[in-house]
């Protein structure tokens, strides 16, 4: 029997302490990209990643990058 599929996130985000890391920070930019991990979870986004099967979403958010 096939096992269920699941995938989602959340996220959150402590400004206080972001800032106090990396005071020039810019806390709009990091909300903006860390609110897209959710949608990219839950195929919400409209583009290339929306079209991925779950699968390939999950593997997307956790892939390494290699430089």
């Amino acid at each position: 029997m096939p096992g269920k599929r699941y995938l989602a996130a959340r996220i959150h985000l402590d400004c206080d302490r972001l800032k106090a890391l990396w005071p020039e920070v810019d806390l709009e930019l990091v909300s903006k990209h860390l609110d897209a991990v959710p949608r990219i979870c839950d195929g919400d986004l409209r583009g290339t990643i929306a079209q991925l099967s779950q699968r390939e979403r999950f593997h997307w958010l956790v892939r390494r990058e290699v430089r």
